[in-house]
């Protein structure tokens, strides 16, 4: 579990931080510009390496705008892993706000070391975007987590792709991509 904490909570900090004008995550919230019924159906694949065994993960997460109002945008996680389904619903402020106050264990933005950001394209669902992307990595005690963090302001959530490697303890490499959306 803790290593999955340093998984996301570095990719977030890699994202959040951001790397240059016009590289880092938009202002506005990425559910605010949609309409009610869009969605984005994400894939995460994970090989990790535990004890020289490789255990290899796929699931997916399906993500749909249900509500917007002025102050909130509520969205259903639907979430697949190992054939078992489940569905929640969680409200998300529209307002801007820094939200690395509720995420335990965050590595400090100080930490995030060898910092580039460009531009690509990525096809999605049969689409091509112009996504823009961070690369960076994170080292928290022993463990090291590189992470490339797609983005753009098309899809609904604006993630098009996360890969994550890590080292140290257990070895891993995590990919999340968008293979399907709809944007209303």
């Amino acid at each position: 579990m803790r290593k999955l904490t340093l998984i996301f909570s570095s990719a977030f900090v890699i994202w959040s931080v951001g790397c240059g004008q016009n590289a880092g995550p938009p202002a506005k919230h990425p559910w605010s510009s949609f309409k009610v019924g869009s969605y984005v159906k994400m894939r995460m694949t994970s090989v990790m390496n535990v004890a020289g065994r490789q255990m290899n993960t796929t699931s997916e997460i399906k993500q749909t705008l249900v509500e917007l109002t002025a102050t909130q945008a509520v969205v259903d996680l639907e979430t697949t892993v190992m054939g078992k389904t489940t569905t929640t619903r969680k409200e998300y402020p529209l307002s801007v706000t820094d939200i690395s106050t509720s995420i335990p264990n965050l590595p400090s933005a100080s930490s995030v070391r060898g910092k580039k950001t460009g531009t690509e394209t990525l096809t999605v669902g049969g689409k091509s975007l112009s996504c823009k992307w961070t690369e960076a990595s994170v080292t928290q005690g022993a463990m090291n987590a590189a992470t490339k963090f797609y983005w753009t302001e098309q899809i609904p959530g604006f993630i098009a792709k996360m890969i994550t490697k890590t080292t140290g303890g257990a070895n891993s490499e995590i990919t999340m991509e968008a293979v399907e959306f709809l944007a209303k």
